[in-house]
Order: structure tokens, then C-alpha cells, then sequence
């Protein structure tokens, strides 16, 4: 996946153990709630604000840049709009 100038590893290392698709979720969640609330900062907004542009409550913006729980992806398409971004999403192969 791709946010902005933002690249997201479809793939992660492999490793010994096989991964389920919940935690395979939880760390793409996590990534992308990170790269949210690095860019909001860096742009001088406050996470009210994001909401407010965004037209999702200020809650939906904590949610999504904690990375761990569940939202809509109508409320992430609106937030990523806020912050000029765009969702791409690609083959991981």
C-alpha cells in the first residue's frame, strides 16, 4: 500500500512461525496509524482538526493513528483526504 509519498510493505520478513490474517492487519493498522499521525504533526494539525476537515468524529482520528482497533474504511478514505493523501492499493507479489 501507498499513502501519499508514503510507501507501506504489503510483505513483511518472513518468519518461523506462519502469521494469521489478524496479525497480518493488526501491523498494517499499526503502520498506517503511525504515517497518519507523523504527517498531521508535521502539518501543525491537531487531530480535532483532521476531524473537522474530514467530517468523522475526533475519536474516528484517535482510532485510526492508534492502530488498534477496527474503523471504517470510509472514515480512513475521509482522514487520508484530510491530509491531502490517497490509499493505493497494490500486488504484493
Amino acid at each position: 500500500m501507498r499513502l501519499g509519498g508514503y510507501q507501506l510493505m504489503g510483505a513483511p520478513p518472513v518468519s518461523a512461525k506462519p502469521r494469521t490474517p489478524e496479525e497480518c492487519v493488526c501491523e498494517e493498522a499499526y503502520e498506517i496509524g503511525r504515517i497518519v499521525a507523523e504527517i498531521r504533526i508535521n502539518m501543525g494539525l491537531t487531530q480535532g482538526k483532521v476531524a473537522l476537515i474530514a467530517e468523522v468524529a475526533p475519536q474516528t482520528v484517535q482510532t485510526i493513528e492508534s492502530g488498534t482497533r477496527s474503523y471504517s474504511f470510509l472514515s480512513l478514505v475521509k482522514v487520508l483526504a484530510a491530509l491531502g493523501l490517497e490509499l493505493e492499493v497494490m500486488d504484493a507479489s
